[in-house]
């Protein structure tokens, strides 16, 4: 079935519309217009004209997604790349786009990663106050572990973050147990 003007014009209208709410991937766009009953060839041709115009561009939308990510919710990367895959990222452009943001800081990417956990902890240690230790270090690990930091990384994050608030006297600690 050959497209029509109209509806060539309805779908532009509908994938600026789209995203004008929020930067998109192809994938993302190509679905929403799918579910808007869009024919196959006037979605591949709506998506074709975005990418010549500029409008969609899944390299530019990685790079600011992992920037957005990483400083706004302050995942890892492992986390990130994941999320970039399900939106429709390849692997090597989201793996790409990760190794950039994460090359450009200096330092160690270990020790970068570990102030991050830091951070995020620190900036949620008031969820915690009222919890034996045990059960705000499962619930401090778990966080980073959703976040998508390694396993040493988060263990490391929690235990320093919980020695803080023991200082603090925000958690008491029972004696005979190290952190």
């Amino acid at each position: 079935m050959a497209q029509t003007p109209e509806e060539a014009r309805k779908a532009w209208r509908k994938a600026l519309l789209l995203l004008r709410i929020r930067p998109r991937s192809e994938m993302e766009l190509r679905r929403a217009l799918s579910r808007a009953a869009f024919s196959e060839g006037v979605v591949e041709t709506t998506i074709e004209r975005l990418r010549e115009s500029g409008a969609v561009d899944d390299r530019a939308y990685a790079r600011q997604f992992t920037e957005e990510r990483r400083r706004l919710k302050q995942h890892a990367p492992t986390r990130i790349e994941r999320d970039l895959r399900t939106r429709g990222i390849s692997s090597e452009i989201a793996r790409q786009a990760v190794w950039e943001a994460y090359e450009e800081s200096a330092g160690d990417p270990e020790a970068r990663l570990l102030d991050e956990g830091l951070t995020l902890l620190r900036s949620r240690q008031v969820h915690y106050t009222d919890l034996k230790p045990e059960v705000a270090f499962r619930r401090m690990a778990g966080l980073l572990e959703r976040a998508g930091y390694p396993g040493q990384v988060a263990r490391d994050a929690v235990e320093r973050v919980i020695e803080e608030m023991a200082s603090d006297g925000l958690l008491e600690l029972p004696p005979e147990e190290p952190w």
